[in-house]
């Protein structure tokens, strides 16, 4: 799990959310630079948000117990 805590979840969904709503508002951008000018832009994988989204809405419900499931949990070592 990412998470401990509902809270921590719902937090985490809120920022994930906005950040996809930006980066639809925004488009792609890029960062060149030549001689004397540069231009400063960020890419961000749009479908990486999205899943990234799922997943924290997928184990969000397991803690609530509203969705059946398993988390599989790494231990470090």
């Amino acid at each position: 799990m990412l998470f401990d805590t509902l809270t921590e979840y719902i937090a985490e969904i809120q920022t994930t959310r906005r950040a996809i709503r930006r980066q639809l508002l925004i488009g792609s951008q890029h960062r060149h630079d030549s001689g004397d000018s540069s231009r400063a832009t960020t890419e961000i994988n749009l479908a990486e948000l999205k899943t990234y989204l799922s997943q924290l809405q997928r184990e969000k419900a397991i803690m609530e117990g509203k969705s059946s499931g398993m988390i599989r949990v790494v231990g470090g070592g």
